[in-house]
């Protein structure tokens, strides 16, 4: 059975803390997102999802 580092996305795009919904939002449309990882600096704080943008 293959490993999560092997089927991961190595390069996935993201977005800081401080980016606005839209700009979340643009980024999924425009890469056919449907998650974007949320970082601080180098740290990871969580995602966004469809889901989030839509309830906000």
């Amino acid at each position: 059975m293959p490993t999560v580092s092997q089927l991961m996305t190595h390069h996935a795009d993201r977005v800081t803390s401080s980016a606005t919904i839209a700009e979340a939002a643009s980024l999924m449309m425009g890469a056919r997102l449907s998650s974007v990882i949320v970082i601080d600096g180098e740290k990871v704080l969580g995602i966004v999802t469809e889901r989030d943008i839509l309830r906000a």
